[in-house]
């Protein structure tokens, strides 16, 4: 996996970045995403098809 966005029920949300080095950025609950500079707080708009939980290879 190259690169990716996975999203649960849970509203958990993973950010992964893989290359020679697998660098990886993890929200891991709504709180932390509240708090980030990232939330509009109404909604996370991800230039991605929602109805597939994975994207990425």
């Amino acid at each position: 996996m190259s690169g990716g966005v996975t999203i649960d029920g849970a509203g958990k949300i993973g950010l992964g970045i893989s290359d020679g080095d697998k660098l990886g950025i993890a929200l891991n609950d709504v709180d932390r995403l509240r708090s980030s500079r990232y939330y509009t707080g109404q909604a996370v708009a991800l230039p991605l098809p929602l109805g597939n939980p994975m994207v990425g290879d």
